[in-house]
């Protein structure tokens, strides 16, 4: 998983960027969705101080997809989840979750399977051996 210590300050912020750009696309701004971004925010080692600055420099973050695995996998779950922050999967949040899954190198039909997932799940937790045994099966 991701190691706050040892991951670049480029890379959780370029994180926290993609996920505020994954925030805009919604139609609806909840207040559940900033709170997951600040919860991994605060994960990754950043402050809410930090969240508010990378909020107006997005573009200044681009992400150099990990070459770990583990680290891609990570990231994309953190897309996956802050989808289902709100209890709504917006059509528009998931052509974006599933672009930012192909920069990080995973096939569509994974980061699609895994979204069908969650949608099965939207009112309910989302059991983490389903997504696992979902990864499992597209990995090497």
């Amino acid at each position: 998983m991701l190691d706050p210590i040892s991951t670049p300050d480029h890379a959780k912020k370029a994180i926290i960027a993609l996920l505020l750009k994954l925030k805009d696309v919604d139609a609806t701004e909840t207040p559940s969705e900033l709170g997951y971004i600040l919860h991994v925010a605060l994960q990754l080692g950043l402050n809410e101080e930090d969240v508010y600055e990378i909020q107006g420099k997005r573009n200044d973050y681009p992400l150099k997809p990990p070459t770990e695995e583990r680290d891609r996998v990570m990231i994309l779950y953190y897309f996956l989840f802050f989808m289902n922050a709100d209890g709504h999967i917006d059509e528009k949040e998931e052509r974006l979750v599933k672009t930012f899954g192909f920069r990080l190198g995973f096939r569509p039909e994974l980061t699609n399977d895994l979204i069908s997932i969650l949608k099965e799940h939207a009112s309910q937790a989302v059991p983490p051996d389903k997504l696992l045994d979902k990864i499992k099966a597209y990995l090497n």
